[in-house]
């Protein structure tokens, strides 16, 4: 597991409006709010990646209750970087277990209960079998360097708990589309060059 979230400004930028934050994760508070989910779907609309996390009805595949995250591009880039350890890793352990992946199939139905998050940095962490992705929310002027964490902490925005199965679903359509997402955009909307 990640032991901080770092944030850089977009590599192409000059060094001179160039910065980065680095969030140790013993800083951050948890998400009070959790939920179980036992299905997943994703896509991506207008740069952002939607996550549903989905809760099934007992004794049926029909999705009861959805948890929905909304993640921009930069929030999955930031999350790409953590996983350069984590994903193979994950790879090992689901080879070594004969564990079944999940499949990414859209909703066939409008859940009872629908909830909408946003969210631009998660933290993942997994014991066997068991895993939980936690949901925070960086505000954007700490991010393009304006103010600073004292005056914007990262606020927690919810905790999933799923299985290594949903996990590596996850992770694999993250990979897969990183490079269809749109480029990220400089978070000043200071002149980069002359």
């Amino acid at each position: 597991m990640a032991k901080k979230i770092k944030i850089t400004k977009n590599k192409n930028q000059t060094p001179q409006v160039g910065h980065s934050v680095t969030i140790e994760l013993k800083n951050i508070s948890q998400p009070e709010k959790r939920f179980f989910a036992n299905s997943i779907w994703a896509y991506i609309e207008d740069g952002t990646l939607f996550v549903c996390f989905g809760q099934r009805k007992m004794l049926s595949r029909v999705v009861k209750t959805c948890i929905v995250i909304a993640i921009s591009a930069e929030g999955v880039s930031r999350y790409i970087d953590t996983l350069t350890e984590f994903a193979p890793q994950m790879e090992i352990l689901v080879a070594k277990k004969s564990i079944t992946v999940a499949e990414l199939s859209p909703i066939d139905n409008e859940p009872e209960q629908l909830l909408y998050f946003t969210a631009n940095a998660i933290v993942t962490s997994y014991a066997g079998r068991e895993v939980s992705l936690d949901f925070h929310y960086i505000h954007p002027i700490v991010i393009s360097g304006k103010e600073t964490l004292q005056k914007y902490p990262v606020l927690p925005v919810i905790h999933i708990d799923t299985t290594m199965s949903i996990l590596a679903a996850f992770i694999r359509y993250i990979e897969s589309i990183s490079s269809s997402l749109p480029p990220i955009l400089s978070s000043s909307l200071e002149k980069e060059t002359k």
